[in-house]
C-alpha cells in the first residue's frame, strides 16, 4: 500500500522515532511539512524532525539531523482545545467586511505583509 500526503512519499527514516498513526514503512499519515530554504520540518501530533538542506546538511558545520518525539500528546491537545474555548476571548465575525467586529488585535492576526519578491502579488 502507498499513501499520499503533504509529506508526498517517504520521509520516515529516523532511527528512535515513532509515527503518529503510521500504517506502513513508508506512510507518514498525519502531521505538516514546512519547506525552507535552510532545511524541512515534518511534524504531527506526537512529534517533529528537522532535515537540514544545502550548507546546512553537508561539509565540517552540517548541522544534524534532529527529531523530538511525546507521548499521548492527542489527549492535551484536546483538553487545551476545551480550556480555550471555555477561557478564551469572545469574537464576533462582520461576514460582509470579513473582519472582527471591535477587536483590533484579532483583526491583525488575519494576514501579514509579505516579505520580497512576494509583496508584488496583489489578490
Amino acid at each position: 500500500m502507498c499513501e499520499f500526503n503533504a509529506h508526498g512519499v517517504g520521509g520516515r527514516s529516523t532511527p528512535g522515532m515513532q509515527y503518529y498513526g503510521a500504517g506502513g514503512l513508508e506512510n507518514r499519515p498525519n502531521g505538516m511539512a514546512f519547506y525552507g530554504s535552510n532545511g524541512t520540518i515534518f511534524a504531527d501530533r506526537i512529534g517533529y524532525e528537522i532535515y537540514p538542506e544545502g550548507k546546512f546538511a553537508e561539509g565540517p558545520h552540517a548541522l544534524k539531523r534532529r527529531h523530538i518525539n511525546v507521548k499521548r500528546s492527542t489527549d492535551r491537545h484536546a483538553a487545551h482545545f476545551i480550556a480555550t474555548i471555555r477561557d478564551g476571548a469572545k469574537l464576533r465575525w462582520d461576514s460582509d467586511k470579513e473582519d472582527f467586529m471591535g477587536t483590533p488585535d484579532a483583526s491583525r492576526l488575519l494576514g501579514r505583509k509579505a516579505r520580497k519578491p512576494w509583496d508584488m502579488i496583489s489578490i
